[in-house]
């Protein structure tokens, strides 16, 4: 059975974005983006919400050749969730399939052996996903960055943890594992 995995970068005061939708300050660096490529060779797709496709996009249009996350973001199976989109173009490669029903998506995802599916940004899909109990591991990224206000990655309710481990970077990220637990 594949895991369900949020990847998020976090502002160390809890936000993925500043109210404005701003994410200055998220940035792979140095020792972090080895490690980001090292951990997506365990994800077999990538879902995303409407919103964080159009913001990442922008990789179908990066050289792949030398660069071990462009050539990942371009070749693994992406996943939409939207309402309003009908298709997902990627470039010159396979588009995104857009999808409306999450849970749905997730629990098909679930039934199959193999690798993971990682859940990128995508506020409200995390904390729709979080609600209903459809995350079995939360990889965060703490940036040495704060907003003050902004859009959070929790969910309105509570949610309850376990520690997996944590690194620090030389660049001041810091990555936390956890595993979302029903005590």
């Amino acid at each position: 059975m594949a895991k369900i995995v949020v990847a998020e970068f976090v502002s160390v005061d809890g936000f993925i974005s500043s109210p404005n939708g701003n994410m200055d300050g998220f940035s792979a660096q140095g020792d972090t983006s080895r490690e980001m490529a090292e951990l997506q060779h365990g994800w077999g797709t990538l879902m995303m919400g409407r919103v964080a496709y159009e913001m990442i996009r922008f990789w179908a249009d990066a050289p792949v050749a030398g660069d071990p996350i462009a050539k990942f973001m371009n070749t693994v199976p992406k996943i939409v969730v939207s309402r309003s989109l009908t298709e997902a173009p990627w470039g010159k490669w396979t588009p995104a399939r857009v999808v409306r029903d999450a849970g749905r998506e997730i629990r098909a995802q679930r039934a199959h052996p193999g690798k993971d599916l990682a859940v990128l940004g995508s506020g409200q899909l995390v904390q729709y996903l979080a609600q209903r109990g459809l995350v079995d591991e939360y990889l965060l990224w703490i940036y040495p960055v704060a907003f003050g206000s902004g859009k959070a990655w929790v969910p309105a309710r509570g949610l309850r943890l376990k520690l997996l481990g944590s690194r620090t970077f030389k660049s001041g990220i810091v990555e936390v594992r956890y595993r979302a637990t029903t005590q």
